[in-house]
């Protein structure tokens, strides 16, 4: 199971035709946060994106729904992305992160 923590504030983010920064990069996601994910949409609610990229990755999400912006708007753009980079993108403006429990 995950779990959104809070993390320091940030500043909230539109939607401006940016997609999320999917480059793997030298980070190495511990399980289950390896599992690969494949998303593409320019306009889709925070929410809709969670709750696709869990079930892509048969993933189970926690979170307060007080504390997301689950309307605010995102693009993903991820081909056989870890899921914790994803998740981590969806919310870099927010002020939380995604904790493996």
């Amino acid at each position: 199971m995950l779990s959104i923590a809070r993390l320091a504030p940030a500043q909230s983010r539109a939607c401006v035709g940016l997609q999320l920064d999917t480059t793997q990069g030298s980070v190495r996601w511990a399980p289950p946060l390896d599992r690969p994910v494949t998303l593409h949409s320019t306009e889709l609610a925070l929410r809709d994106a969670l709750d696709r990229v869990t079930a892509q990755a048969k993933l189970r999400l926690s979170y307060s729904a007080e504390l997301l912006p689950l309307d605010h708007i995102v693009c993903v753009a991820a081909n056989a992305t870890p899921v914790g980079k994803v998740l981590s993108d969806l919310l870099r403006a927010t002020n939380l992160a995604v904790v493996s429990v």
